[in-house]
């Protein structure tokens, strides 16, 4: 018997900042309770705080999916 159903296409997208993501949108896909280095909020202000950049060995590189 063949499988005659197609797989998904997935969409990555590389982005260089929490920013580029809405808050809201991010946070809801962590797990409860999430961890407060996961949130949208923690993350954007590392990036805000410029301690992730090449001289500190940390470059924002987010996937999307």
């Amino acid at each position: 018997m063949n499988d005659t159903r197609h797989p998904e296409t997935l969409r990555l997208e590389r982005i260089d900042s929490m920013r580029c993501v809405e808050q809201e949108a991010w946070d809801a896909l962590l797990p409860e309770p999430p961890s407060p280095f996961m949130t949208w909020t923690w993350l954007t202000s590392l990036e805000d705080a410029g301690l992730l950049t090449r001289e500190t060995g940390w470059i924002p590189m987010h996937v999307l999916i």
